[in-house]
């Protein structure tokens, strides 16, 4: 299979909650999910709950770091094994350098494609 994505998936471990902002679900639900790994570009996710794809959420996500950033996210799949693909489509450059930067110095070596 071809890898499509332009920015390297870094594993992560934490537990977010994703707010609804999309007009096709109720105003304000939050789901809890587990973010598995995370890009400049999205992010992966598991959730027990059935989320919306192609749905808007806002999410705030601590980083290694202990550092949070807020993002809007589009969720684009669901996976058989209750989990989800995300890209950003609303988050700032600020946070997104934060993220370029523990890339950086944790995977220096590694080219992204």
């Amino acid at each position: 299979m071809e890898e499509k994505r332009r920015s390297k998936r870094m594993d992560i471990n934490v537990r977010i909650s994703l707010r609804a902002i999309d007009a096709d679900e109720d105003d304000d639900k939050t789901y809890q999910v587990d973010v598995i790994n995370i890009s400049k570009g999205g992010m992966a996710f598991r959730c027990d709950e059935e989320i919306t794809v192609n749905g808007f959420y806002d999410a705030q996500i601590t980083l290694w770091t202990k550092e949070k950033i807020g993002a809007v996210i589009q969720v684009l799949r669901k996976n058989g094994d209750n989990s989800y693909g995300g890209k950003f489509v609303g988050v700032s450059t600020s946070d997104l350098f934060k993220i370029e930067v523990y890339e950086l110095f944790h995977y220096p070596d590694e080219e992204i494609k």
